[in-house]
């Protein structure tokens, strides 16, 4: 399903408003945590009338008219530079590079600890039932959509990288605190602002769209997310070796993960730097 995840960022870069760029990407995908946040409590109540089989009919039908509400948006023509565009287009200035490297860590800090480890360590350390960690899910995937549309808002109107830098230094606090907290109502509010992890990506995909002119849709995002997904994968083969190791260091590697990538924001990421960099030769 990730196939069209180049398409939507293309989208939202030609239809958006230019200067609230980093708004757009986080409206739009506070729908994915939102949906998150929904889907269980539904799901839940739908299993009370219908079987376990009619249900993926169910999801099925839903999948389906969510992809055919999509054809009648304004189309988006392919441009010259798409198709003369290399098969390989590789970042050209220091801030494509420094939001690639922050593409990859973020996802790789988030996936050492979330999704697969965070419920071992509650049912490991914590002893809550399966009950109580999906409760938990549905809080983390809430302030995944509440970070979302707020550093969407924030970063449209402030710095940037000093925005995105506050809220992971957020974020490592909820890692940390999960790691120290020793009461299930303590760990709520820390994995809320776990939640939070994911939304300094759609601020730095918004930064990619105005970065350089004449640079391709696949240049713009295709590679971008191709280095993130792969930092998912990598964050996971590390948490693995750590939780075998001790339970608390994959949240102690997080937040400390996250510290680095907010100096890495906070000291390198601008607005518009790369394009005027272009301009000027």
């Amino acid at each position: 399903s990730a196939f069209n995840v180049p398409a939507m960022n293309a989208f939202i870069s030609a239809l958006g408003d230019q200067k609230r760029m980093s708004s757009a990407f986080g409206a739009v995908y506070s729908a994915f945590p939102l949906g998150l946040v929904l889907s269980p409590g539904v799901g839940s109540l739908l299993l009370t009338w219908l079987s376990i089989r009619d249900l993926f009919w169910f999801t099925l039908a839903l999948w389906t008219v969510s992809t055919i509400i999509l054809f009648p948006l304004k189309r988006q023509p392919p441009r010259e530079v798409d198709s003369k565009a290399p098969l390989l287009e590789l970042p050209r200035s220091s801030r494509e590079l420094t939001i690639l490297a922050f593409l990859f860590g973020g996802a790789a800090a988030f996936s050492i600890t979330s999704p697969s480890f965070l419920p071992l360590f509650l049912e490991d350390q914590l002893h809550l039932t399966d009950a109580h960690i999906q409760l938990l899910g549905t809080v983390q995937s809430l302030g995944s959509a509440i970070f979302a549309i707020l550093l969407g808002r924030w970063a449209a109107t402030r710095n940037p990288g000093s925005t995105i830098a506050k809220e992971l230094m957020l974020v490592a606090g909820g890692a940390l605190g999960i790691a120290l907290a020793g009461s299930p109502l303590l760990v709520v509010p820390m994995v809320f602002l776990l939640g939070g992890a994911r939304a300094p990506s759609y601020v730095a995909y918004s930064l990619l769209s105005n970065m350089r002119e004449g640079k391709s849709r696949a240049g713009q995002f295709g590679f971008y997310l191709t280095f993130e997904q792969l930092g998912l994968v990598v964050g996971s083969f590390i948490g693995g070796f750590l939780y075998a190791s001790d339970h608390t260091s994959v949240l102690i590697t997080t937040s400390v993960l996250f510290v680095l990538l907010a100096a890495l924001a906070g000291f390198r990421i601008r607005r518009g730097a790369a394009t005027s960099e272009v301009h000027s030769k």
